[in-house]
């Protein structure tokens, strides 16, 4: 499973407890991608979550992306690099109604730069940020931000 310069790393269940309502828990699945150029470097986390009906199973957050992290340079020091992580805990569960996720966001952005003597320096920036997903009635809805980019 791969596409141009961009690979499955892995495929893992994610065995957290997601309460969604009263009696009603998912399970999610993480998939890492990881790309092999040096010069631009790649790798994605993203996360499903599925709970089980007397149907099966139902697909409740699709394509979140957990963690991600991309960047450019010149392979010796100057470039900029990116790294996002989320993390998802879930609200509190009201009587029979689902709870909302809570999506605790933080990205840092490291900026590299060949310096007056000539030694590679680093300036990092680093924003924390909070979405709350909520339930439609058959799944939660995520941001065109937070998904993956198909």
């Amino acid at each position: 499973m791969s596409d141009d310069a961009i690979h499955v790393e892995s495929v893992a269940f994610d065995t957290a407890r997601y309460q969604l309502a009263p009696g009603k828990t998912a399970f999610g699945l993480r998939v890492t991608l990881e790309g092999s150029s040096r010069a631009n470097p790649f790798g994605e986390t993203t996360l499903w979550l599925f709970s089980v009906d007397a149907d099966g199973l139902k697909p409740v957050l699709d394509n979140i992306v957990a963690s991600e992290n991309h960047g450019e340079w010149d392979t010796a020091c100057a470039g900029e690099f990116d790294e996002t992580t989320r993390t998802l805990s879930m609200g509190s569960p009201a009587k029979a109604v689902f709870a909302d996720i809570v999506v605790a966001e933080k990205t840092t952005t490291s900026v590299a730069t060949v310096g007056k003597d000539g030694d590679c320096q680093s300036e990092d920036k680093t924003t924390i940020g909070k979405h709350r997903l909520r339930y439609d009635g058959s799944k939660y809805i995520v941001p065109k931000d937070l998904k993956r980019d198909e």
